[in-house]
């Protein structure tokens, strides 16, 4: 049995292995001390009637003062003068001189506190202590701690150590949403994409009592192919600026070389273009030429960097690339021309299926079996099935307003069906 000042606090004994002659056993227990002067005693009584008692006495004195933060983890941005600040708390009944030591360790080099060496903490009362430390370099860890203790020979055990961990954490936050990777729709460009479209239109002819037409369009556009790419970048609350921000872009694994003869492409970055904690992103973009890659869909890697005197924030986005190439157009002998009305579909090598309109738009469908429906990407509502096999294999196209399109086995357009 266990007692604490000849209250019992447990009876149950745990048997352990045989040593020789001998058998151990344990009672864990968990204690409530009161405070003051206090009794724990333990029995234990074998089966042969013998019994062995331990005594331990010993005084609670209650911690009179306290430090705070104990543990306490914080996310900062590196090689920054920053500030913190400990508590000591006076929870004795009388007036205590404390001598007051800050530390630091890790990668936090240098630390200071403006508060005396020795200072004095009434009653009940409680002392800030403010700390100025240089965070961390990008990627390290870095540690405070302030420990006080009782310069009166009467509480000469009134000991007690607060401290904090830094971490170091980013400072920008980056998106590539505005990259619309699996749709080109032109008519969801502003002015035009930048680029010249021309509508022709043949003399109408008669059929069925119906004057009828052809209406060819040309879209430059689509024979200087210059995919454009983005990043949005935001810069944390309280944040540094960058020193520079830099975007790149590799695709089928190649770093592209963009318009402007560079492979990596430099922006200003300050206060003013980068507010700290607006949530309104600064976008990073850049075009190359895709001209000599045909019609498909093709790996896209998108890097942007905020650089920093210690480190780099890099993003990666890895995602695809849609190009829409008529430089070789397959309806007519002419570069950058289609036919109003007219769908082509293309096969690609991973089974994938993209799909160009009559008027230069495209989309890309991500299924790689199509025996059952497949949808569109975001902002297209059609859906893709195919059919059969071989020489009969077909795909269909359907519209929300039951509009059909009939593909054949080589991507050809054979029929469109309104109802």
């Amino acid at each position: 049995m266990v007692t604490l000042n000849n209250s019992p606090v447990s009876s149950t004994w745990t048997n352990s292995a045989y040593t020789g002659c001998w058998v151990h056993a344990t009672s864990v227990v968990v204690l409530s001390l009161p405070i003051g002067a206090d009794h724990l005693q333990a029995s234990i009584k074998d089966n042969f009637n013998q019994q062995n008692t331990r005594d331990a006495y010993f005084t609670y004195d209650p911690r009179k003062q306290s430090v705070a933060p104990k543990g306490l983890t914080q996310y900062v941005f590196s090689d920054q003068t920053l500030a913190d600040t400990f508590t000591v708390t006076n929870h004795g009944s009388v007036l205590l001189v404390d001598s007051i030591l800050l530390s630091c360790s890790g990668g936090i080099t240098t630390c200071s506190t403006t508060t005396p060496h020795l200072d004095t903490i009434a009653s009940d009362d409680s002392l800030k202590v403010p700390v100025t430390y240089h965070s961390p370099t990008f990627g390290q860890t870095g540690g405070l701690a302030l420990r006080v203790n009782s310069t009166d020979t009467s509480y000469k055990y009134e000991v007690d150590t607060g401290s904090v961990t830094i971490n170091t954490t980013r400072a920008t936050a980056m998106t590539f949403s505005a990259n619309t990777n699996d749709t080109e729709r032109r008519g969801w460009c502003a002015t035009a994409c930048f680029a010249a479209m021309y509508d022709h239109g043949t003399v109408p002819y008669v059929s069925l009592g119906s004057a009828r037409s052809v209406t060819l369009h040309y879209d430059e556009g689509r024979v200087a192919v210059r995919p454009t790419v983005s990043a949005d970048i935001t810069l944390v609350a309280g944040a540094p600026s960058p020193t520079d921000l830099t975007l790149q872009v590799a695709v089928k694994g190649m770093t592209m070389t963009f318009l402007n003869g560079e492979t990596t492409l430099h922006f200003k970055s300050d206060a003013a273009s980068l507010v700290p904690g607006r949530m309104t992103p600064v976008r990073l973009a850049g075009q190359f030429d895709a001209s000599l890659d045909s019609t498909g869909v093709y790996p896209l890697t998108i890097t942007a960097t905020a650089v920093y005197g210690d480190h780099t924030e890099v993003t990666t986005d890895t995602t695809k690339l849609l190009v829409v190439n008529l430089r070789w157009p397959d309806l007519l002998p002419v570069a950058g021309w289609t036919v109003q009305g007219v769908q082509q579909l293309l096969l690609q090598k991973d089974s994938t299926v993209v799909i160009v309109e009559g008027d230069a738009s495209a989309v890309a469908f991500g299924c790689k079996v199509y025996t059952s429906l497949c949808a569109g990407p975001a902002g297209d509502f059609s859906t893709l099935q195919s059919s059969g096999s071989g020489g009969t294999l077909t795909y269909t196209r359907r519209y929300p307003d039951s509009t059909v399109v009939t593909f054949s086995n080589v991507g050809r357009m054979t029929a469109v069906r309104d109802r």
